[in-house]
């Protein structure tokens, strides 16, 4: 088959890794020159057949069976609803579904996108305009004419618009009709002639169909008809958007009772029975919106599903696997190439591995989010930005994870610092997460304590009792701030965390508002947000906040590619480096003191923010732990409740963990040099015993019994070591129940 493009060396592996027909940007379509029938053969992945597979043919069910109704010829008018995470792969699933129809059964179908339009009737209006100028004739003005005046039709349900038709006839007639352009323009003029934005929106809606009819009436063929509704979620406004969904469901309700009042139609045009054009004429819409999207149609209009039989067939998170994605792509690439030694294959290769290390941990799956762009475009992002020799030690470090099970940890650990890196080089800390070096200042991260209390909150909680739990303690502007920082609505590098539900700001000045509420003491529940936490959100919460990684790269906070050393990941390979200071020996140690002090540090800021809660409340630090809402509920992998634990005992446990894997994998990867392994041993115990006695200081963390057994585990391994002269290779400073496992 002949290259859709000339030449792979001219084209970014983003580019490569993002093709699709359906984007504008001709880079990523290849100039038009990538269609359909290439895409669908050969760079789509259908469905994952990893964890979710269950769930992943439930979906598959429900929307087949949707098809099904599709040669229903007394189901005139269906309405099938996918949600699903944003960029997770519902507009090109269905495309799929309507490319699959379109080869295999002929049905016909057009798509109507909202990616980048501003107002509701924009994509209408150059959608009618365009079918205007094609099929204007005499025939077709007179069949709108006839139409209209139901001299053909009963058109009873279309009454607020048939005058608005005639007047149309009338211009199509007297003007030059084939400038699309002056088309669109008299069509925008016609909205003073409705008393309301959604009238005119039924009225382009009802014009679509008029010329879906007359085209219907042209074609001797029997083809159901399908309308796919794309990105609706994607305009700002969300008055554009319920006005939009309102005149759409009106629409649908209108076009059914249409069929039904016409189907023993007796009238004839241009010498046809049109009884057989309402025969034939089936019409399916696929509505496509984030998940986010759809709890505001519910909110808007709560019989919608009842109703009008939406079927709301939730996108699995991973339905799409993006390392398969990435690899049949590259596959596909490298049989149009016949050399595999250019430096754009050599980096599709570099991308490829670094999918299979990001998804080696489910914590990367849920920062991504289920969005494959996000995750081809980090991906990209690293390996064009940084050190190339920090990606091949990852990379060399997750091959060898049959060897040593231990690398796994270390490759996972350099990814996730170079992610960090990128966010931090792409101001995220600053703009969103609101991050800075550690430092004994008594302030603790708003943002993280936002995002914990969402958590434990069960992923929901309202605006008003957000301000309950953290207005003592901070300012109503900053936590409105931070709250919308942390929203979609400013999202630019990480995926959201959090997202708004029930009632829905379009921008913080309206945000704003209820935090003025609040301080005028309303309490009425209707007039706040609810906030839900993301999936991205709980990783960042779960498994970014506690990681080694993340507060190594917060030590030094300026903007930087890894380039330096000192800021390189504890697993790098220039960790071992030897530096003899008049403390430390190497690399390693100073890179785990420095985290050390700030956690330290943190810890204290922490312990001094518990106080002030427990002060406040007048409860003791048992009942702190236990029952509130500030700390974490720690979970084992299977999902069961385990125990509560403080957010410095959370971070403590979870170094201590990341540092005894980097200890075990130094102890296997230089298993000859005997003497080594002592001096390895000797300074990495004494690290994690200062982490211990963090731990057991109330002035640096809160304890629970829980955790006192497992901090006495640990004191007994490490003691075990001290004992044999620190030449015991084998105990592991661990829990017998995995407390120090990595998160």
């Amino acid at each position: 088959m002949n290259k859709f493009y000339e030449d792979i060396e001219k084209i970014n592996c983003k580019y490569l890794l993002e093709a699709t027909p359906f984007r504008i940007d001709p880079k990523v379509n290849f100039s038009r020159k990538l269609n359909e029938e290439v895409f669908f053969r050969y760079l789509y992945k259908e469905a994952s057949s990893g964890i979710n597979y269950k769930e992943n043919e439930l979906f598959n069910r429900k929307v087949s069976d949707a098809f099904k109704d599709v040669e229903n010829k007394y189901a005139k008018v269906e309405m099938i609803h996918i949600a699903g995470y944003g960029g997770c792969g519902k507009t090109t699933f269905v495309r799929h579904l309507l490319w699959n129809q379109c080869k295999q059964n002929g049905h016909t179908y057009e798509i109507v996108d909202y990616e980048g339009t501003e107002t509701a009737a924009d994509p209408l209006l150059i959608r009618v305009s365009h079918k205007l100028k094609i099929l204007n004739s005499i025939d077709f003005t007179k069949f709108i004419y006839s139409v209209a005046n139901e001299e053909i039709l009963n058109m009873n349900r279309f009454h607020t618009c048939l005058h608005q038709m005639i007047e149309l006839t009338e211009y199509l007639k007297e003007n030059n009709a084939s400038d699309e352009y002056a088309i669109k323009n008299h069509l925008k003029s016609q909205i003073t002639l409705f008393d309301k934005v959604d009238d005119f929106l039924a009225y382009l809606l009802t014009l679509d169909f008029v010329t879906l009819l007359y085209g219907e009436y042209t074609d001797e063929s029997k083809k159901p008809f399908i309308i796919l509704i794309d990105n609706v979620d994607s305009l700002s406004d969300l008055h554009e958007e319920s006005t939009l969904i309102s005149a759409i469901k009106d629409f649908i309700t209108n076009c059914n009772f249409f069929f039904g009042q016409n189907i023993n139609c007796k009238s004839t045009f241009g010498g046809k029975q049109l009884y057989q054009l309402i025969e034939k004429t089936k019409l399916v819409f696929f509505l496509t919106t984030r998940i986010a999207t759809i709890k505001r149609y519910n909110e808007l209009y709560p019989d919608l599903e009842n109703l009008y039989g939406w079927n709301s067939a939730t996108m699995p998170e991973h339905y799409y696997d993006h390392k398969e994605i990435i690899n049949t792509r590259i596959n596909y690439y490298l049989k149009q190439e016949n050399s595999r030694n250019s430096e754009t294959v050599k980096e599709l290769f570099k991308i490829k591995y670094l999918a299979e290390v990001a998804y080696s941990n489910h914590n990367f799956k849920r920062l991504f989010n289920g969005n494959i762009r996000f995750c081809i475009e980090r991906l990209c992002d690293i390996v064009a930005h940084y050190n190339s020799s920090i990606i091949q030690q990852c990379l060399n470090l997750y091959s060898i994870r049959n060897k040593i099970p231990e690398a796994t940890t270390g490759a996972n650990g350099m990814l996730l610092s170079m992610l960090l890196t990128e966010f931090k080089n792409n101001g995220v800390y600053r703009e969103k997460l609101q991050l800075s070096e550690c430092k004994q200042d008594d302030e603790v991260s708003l943002s993280r304590l936002i995002l914990t209390l969402l958590r434990e909150r069960g992923d929901r909680c309202s605006m008003l009792e957000l301000y309950n739990l953290l207005s003592p303690f901070f300012d109503i502007d900053d936590i409105t701030n931070e709250i919308w920082f942390l929203n979609e609505s400013s999202r630019k590098i990480w995926r959201r965390l959090l997202l708004f539900n029930v009632k829905f700001p379009t921008s913080l000045v309206e945000l704003r508002k209820q935090g003025q509420a609040y301080k005028k003491h309303n309490v009425e529940i209707e007039e706040y947000s609810e906030v839900d936490i993301c999936t991205s959100g709980k990783a960042y919460i779960e498994f970014v906040v506690p990681h080694f990684e993340f507060m190594l790269s917060r030590h030094n906070h300026s903007i930087g590619l890894l380039e330096d050393r000192r800021s390189q990941p504890l697993f790098a390979d220039s960790s071992e480096a030897e530096i003899n200071t008049d403390i430390f020996k190497y690399r390693f140690e100073k890179k785990i003191d420095w985290v050390y002090q700030d956690v330290r540090d943190c810890c204290y800021n922490s312990v001094h923010f518990s106080d002030k809660i427990c002060d406040y409340y007048n409860i003791s630090r048992d009942d702190y732990i236990n029952n509130t809402v500030y700390n974490y509920m720690a979970y084992a992998q299977d999902g069961t409740v385990r125990f509560k634990q403080s957010y410095e005992s959370r971070l403590i446990f979870s170094h201590i963990g990341y540092i005894e894997r980097y200890r075990r994998y130094l102890l296997k990867k230089h298993r000859e040099d005997k003497d080594y392994l002592v001096d390895i041993n000797k300074r990495i115990i004494n690290f994690i015993q200062k982490y211990i006695s963090l731990y057991t200081d109330e002035k640096t963390c809160y304890q629970t019994e829980e955790q006192n057994k497992a901090a006495k585990e640990l004191e007994n391994a490490i003691e075990r070591i001290k004992q044999s002269d620190y030449r015991d290779y084998v105990t592991k400073v661990e829990t017998k129940a995995g407390e120090t496992e990595e998160m």
